[in-house]
């Protein structure tokens, strides 16, 4: 199993080099199938939140009324998460699926419920994000 410590410098450099405006999708250290947009982190004291990829369907929202309803094929998911670094647990605040041409055919801001972060993609998600947080900030 790999460390997310092993990541966390050269995850928190490519954070620093973000744009402020423009998606910048990278895939999440620790994680083979999930991006994270390093433009849509958010620090704010111990919560980190930023939008996170997948392609097709992703298990966060695959179970929500306004996804179970989808008949179209979803070609990605960018889900909105916040991640509370003091409690080790995450909760989802948006979603967007997309299809394969990249039109939005579903969208929804309903916060989920919390929930704790373990193991899997999610707990790959969480100690990256958090060691944002964790971590001296630089001038």
């Amino acid at each position: 199993m790999r460390s997310p410590a092993k990541f966390g410098a050269a995850f928190l450099l490519a954070c620093a080099a973000a744009s402020a405006t423009a998606a910048q999708w990278r895939t999440l250290p620790g994680t083979a199938d999930v991006d994270v947009d390093l433009a849509s982190i958010r620090l704010e004291r111990a919560r980190v939140t930023a939008w996170l990829r997948w392609w097709g369907r992703s298990p966060l929202v695959s179970e929500t009324p306004v996804f179970a309803a989808l008949r179209s094929r979803v070609y990605k998911t960018a889900v909105q998460v916040e991640f509370d670094c003091a409690a080790r647990h995450w909760r989802t605040l948006a979603f967007s699926a997309t299809d394969s041409s990249g039109l939005p055919i579903a969208m929804d801001s309903t916060p989920g419920p919390r929930i704790a972060a373990v193991d899997g993609d999610m707990g790959w998600a969480y100690d990256s994000l958090c060691e944002i947080v964790r971590a001296p900030h630089r001038k």
